[in-house]
């Protein structure tokens, strides 16, 4: 498992909306980035989400699976059933291309598509007690417990942006390339304490940053790493607290939140 990243994109789009600028900075560290699409949009759809999808990863600088049925992950859809298909087909990643690091949404994304890739994710990662780290991030919801600040500059900024523009119809219909700058500099002000706890003085100057949860699966179940900034030239955790998965789907607790403080 050496310098490759797998990202789990529940939609065309996913897989930069969530983590580009992280993702990008590990690839100027000649890091590789492999792609699961685990759907396509609406049928109608498919067509042009696919041709915008390659495109973005021709920019950006990865290449992507397209899982074969795809996933169900509609509202409609049984749900359940995705999770495992997506887990199957995330095994079948991780056996392939052995990553370091699994991107995907994390388990309270709000988006019900979302959550069902996120529990597929899951279910595959804790086949196994060796394999690799989770970086989990936020679209559609704000994660609960952030462990990792990741600021970034103008350049990595432009990258992420040049892929995002790959999707012309998804930012006609709604502005994800106004969203994606406006979430950074947010992520930039707040990160600090909401990683390192509640009056932490601000951790960059840089104008931009990504906030994740990484978490791993070992023996003794999951574990979360200790808070950090992000390093792309020495990105995996050293050292690692006790997890709980639940901790995705619930706001900490007052107590928690004094405790992360230092108080």
């Amino acid at each position: 498992m050496d310098h490759v990243v797998l990202t789990v994109s529940p939609h065309p789009d996913d897989e930069v909306l969530g983590l580009g600028a992280t993702l990008a900075m590990l690839l100027g560290e000649s890091w590789t980035m492999h792609n699961l699409a685990c759907s396509l949009g609406h049928v109608e759809d498919h067509e042009r989400r696919l041709a915008e999808l390659t495109a973005a990863g021709s920019r950006l600088g990865f290449s992507t699976t397209v899982m074969d049925p795809l996933a169900g992950i509609d509202r409609a859809d049984d749900l359940d059933r995705a999770a495992l298909d997506v887990a199957d087909a995330v095994t079948e990643q991780i056996d392939r291309h052995a990553p370091a690091v699994v991107v995907s949404p994390h388990l309270g994304d709000g988006h019900h598509g979302h959550e069902a890739v996120a529990r597929g994710v899951r279910a595959a990662l804790e086949q196994t007690t060796a394999g690799p780290v989770w970086w989990s991030y936020g679209i559609w919801n704000d994660l609960p417990r952030p462990n990792v600040f990741a600021p970034y500059d103008e350049q990595v900024m432009a990258r992420v942006l040049h892929a995002i523009a790959a999707y012309d119809g998804e930012n006609a219909r709604s502005h994800y390339d106004a969203m994606y700058p406006a979430r950074a500099v947010v992520s930039r002000t707040l990160g600090s304490e909401r990683v390192f706890g509640f009056g932490t003085a601000t951790a960059s100057e840089a104008p931009y940053a990504d906030l994740f949860t990484e978490l791993r699966h070992g023996p003794e179940g999951w574990q979360y790493a200790a808070p950090r900034a992000f390093d792309a030239a020495a990105p995996l955790a050293t050292t690692w607290l006790p997890g709980d998965v639940g901790w995705w789907v619930r706001e900490p607790s007052l107590r928690d939140r004094w405790t992360r403080a230092g108080a």
